[in-house]
């Protein structure tokens, strides 16, 4: 890349201060978090930001810099490297803000597990604000950074000492944004005070993810090549850790007593070190489900398939909000989802849809037989979703908020 970005590619033109959104996963990598960050950095700009995304390279064929949205993406680090791409970005992404360091005010650092200490660290260096937010449950308490030492006493004591070397600079933060309850709650926990917390949602497009019209949605199936009968909807990352496996135990026996259903997964695990795909799909054939789900690989089409849907399931052991879930309830879709992090604080049980505990593929098998099986009361609950999304999670709302936020700091 080159070490400079004078030229097309400068942040755009608009209200002070200039936001560097630094984030280790972005477009066209699809996920939540992904998707949330390129959403917010277009709503920031159409509201008349400042905004520019500094990302991982994690794709050869992405280019280092683009304009998109209307605002600059540049994109550093080696592609090609799922499992130590991210942390190889780190001294790429070091490089960055200290070069260029004066076309930005704000460092707003989209997941803390990898770049919280770079996005930190620079921002001391150089005076400049910086703004933290987790994107999912643990980031920072940091259990996952000692999870993996049972049984080694030596290298839980030296990880555990880089936890708390860790913490010690990123509670230096001038802000800690919680887009929770749960990642609130975790915050107070673990040092963050009450001047360096802000409560802000995720927010989705609620134009984009909106009911079907008459008619659209078997027109939609038919665009898609999706099968006719009940379609049971996933959307996300086919990694460890959303209950994936659960899933499929659950939907082997569902798909028993209701043989004219479908379940469509949405997404991919390509390119995520996390990803558990190969295994989902070998379940599949070994269990004889081929003819009853559906892969659909990566797909930027993720509101059309929704729209397609008669129920969305989310099966996660772990989520901060989960934007996949009120995206599918702003589609007026009924949903099973897992009781986990954030999610219980806008979904309730038996009003848009079940609640069940997770890992629990029994438990997963019920909510779904129980929304199956009474078509009127799943589109009721259903309606009711969507109200909830227009009420608390809209994205102008939320870029509004950050633009506040951000002002605030730098005054």
């Amino acid at each position: 890349m080159s070490r400079s970005i004078e030229g097309p590619f400068l942040p755009p033109e608009g209200a002070e201060p200039r936001i560097c959104f630094l984030t280790d996963s972005f477009y066209p990598i699809i996920g939540g978090g992904e998707n949330h960050a390129r959403l917010l950095a277009r709503e920031m700009t159409r509201q008349g930001g400042a905004v520019f995304v500094l990302t991982q390279r994690r794709l050869s064929e992405s280019p280092r810099y683009e304009r998109l949205d209307g605002y600059p993406v540049y994109r550093v680090g080696r592609p090609g490297m799922p499992r130590l791409g991210k942390y190889a970005m780190m001294p790429a992404a070091f490089g960055f803000l200290m070069r260029h360091r004066h076309v930005y005010d704000v460092i707003y650092i989209c997941g803390m597990r990898t770049l919280g200490v770079v996005g930190v660290l620079c921002a001391r260096l150089l005076g400049k604000k910086c703004v933290l937010r987790s994107e999912s449950c643990d980031e920072l308490r940091g259990e996952h950074l000692v999870a993996g030492a049972q049984g080694r006493p030596v290298l839980r004591g030296a990880l555990e000492a880089w936890r708390r070397a860790r913490n010690h600079v990123l509670l230096k933060a001038d802000r800690f944004l919680a887009i929770s309850d749960a990642v609130e709650q975790e915050y107070r926990e673990n040092g963050v005070t009450e001047e360096q917390l802000t409560c802000i949602p995720n927010g989705i497009d609620t134009e984009t993810f909106s009911p079907p019209a008459p008619g659209q949605k078997d027109a939609l199936r038919k665009r898609l090549g999706l099968p006719d009968g009940r379609l049971v909807m996933y959307t996300g990352k086919l990694n460890r850790g959303k209950g994936l496996e659960w899933l499929l135990q659950a939907w082997k026996a569902v798909s028993k007593e209701y043989p004219e259903a479908h379940l469509v997964l949405v997404g991919s695990g390509d390119h995520q070190f996390l990803s558990c795909e190969a295994e989902l799909r070998a379940f599949v054939e070994a269990h004889g489900l081929h003819e009853r789900v559906t892969f659909t690989g990566a797909t930027n089409r993720v509101a059309d398939y929704l729209k397609a849907a008669d129920l969305f399931v989310m099966p996660s052991e772990s989520e901060s909000q989960c934007i996949s879930l009120i995206e599918a309830m702003a589609v007026e879709l009924p949903a099973v989802a897992t009781a986990v992090g954030g999610i219980s604080e806008y979904f309730e049980h038996g009003c848009h849809g079940m609640l069940v505990p997770p890992r629990d593929p029994e438990a997963l098998a019920e909510g779904l037989r129980t929304l199956l099986g009474d078509a009127q009361r799943a589109a009721a609950q259903g309606r009711q979703a969507r109200q909830v999304v227009l009420e608390r999670f809209c994205i102008d709302a939320v870029a509004r908020d950050h633009g506040i936020l951000f002002r605030e700091l730098v005054r």
